[in-house]
């Protein structure tokens, strides 16, 4: 259960502090995203002069949104927003961070990030996201410092304000807290070459069924706790009649994972049909 109010009440952190954005806090922070005017160029949204008040309107009105006003003592340092709040999946981005310039690279972003991480994850948040333009290296940097995990890059994911069709990079943080499932199938971490693994189980890619080292590259990778990059790699096989089809499928319903180690090499383990049936053409 998330705590939607605890959420969005004041954050007071190592030498920083939030509060909700309000209308008296407009004019002040419309002032201090206008001593960056060109950094705007990097944002989805544009917090410059000419499009403060209609971006930082669409972001309050949004209820899934919580955008707050950061301080540095006194002064009104930046903004930072809990964005798509999603209470049934306990997930959220933070998002729409500025700070002023002469704050940059000072530890202010990792105070603020730590205290924001720290009020998600008490409200029940079990992952927190970060989504950054993929020509923002100064956010990619920082993210990665903050512990992020990098996920992949989302090509063409959206149209700036400037008309620029942006790659996002995604990372996230999880709860240290909270329990983690374990990996849904039975793995036989056992190291075979490749080739000999699939043809010790009857299971003969040029017969049976297409494994495509381009299929391999572009599928979905995942990190180990051993470090080692994780691909499924499952092809469905090609029309068959009679039993060598079905002998065929019930190889494939067994399903392998292929594994590269960090020097590229190619290995195989073969894992349990608990990952179901292959679906599709």
């Amino acid at each position: 259960m998330i705590d939607l109010d605890r959420l969005a009440e004041p954050m007071i952190g190592d030498d920083c502090r939030a509060e909700l954005f309000s209308e008296k806090y407009r004019e002040p922070l419309k002032a201090a995203c206008a001593e960056d005017g060109e950094i705007w160029q990097l944002y989805a949204n544009n917090f410059g002069p000419d499009g403060f008040d209609a971006s930082i309107d669409c972001y309050v009105a949004n209820p899934n949104n919580r955008t707050f006003v950061l301080f540095d003592g006194d002064e009104p340092a930046g903004m930072s927003s809990y964005l798509g709040i999603d209470p049934n999946r306990q997930v959220l981005e933070i998002g729409g961070t500025y700070y002023r310039p002469h704050l940059r690279g000072t530890g202010f972003n990792r105070r603020v990030k730590d205290m924001m991480l720290k009020r998600a994850f008490g409200c029940g948040i079990r992952r927190v996201e970060f989504r950054v333009d993929r020509r923002n290296g100064r956010s990619q940097a920082a993210m990665k410092k903050l512990g992020a995990v990098r996920e992949g890059i989302m090509r063409s994911d959206r149209i700036t304000w400037t008309g620029h069709v942006r790659d996002t990079v995604w990372r996230r943080r999880h709860d240290p807290d909270a329990p983690h499932r374990p990996f849904p199938v039975d793995v036989d971490v056992q190291r075979r070459p490749l080739r000999a693994s699939l043809a010790a189980d009857g299971f003969h890619p040029a017969a049976d069924a297409r494994v495509d080292a381009q299929a391999i590259a572009r599928g979905w990778r995942g990190r180990r706790s051993a470090g080692l990059g994780l691909w499924l790699a499952l092809r469905r096989p090609q029309r068959r009649s009679g039993g060598d089809q079905r002998e065929c499928e019930q190889r494939l319903l067994a399903g392998h994972v292929v594994l590269l180690d960090s020097g590229g090499n190619v290995s195989a383990s073969h894992i349990s049909s608990s990952c179901g049936p292959a679906r599709g053409r």
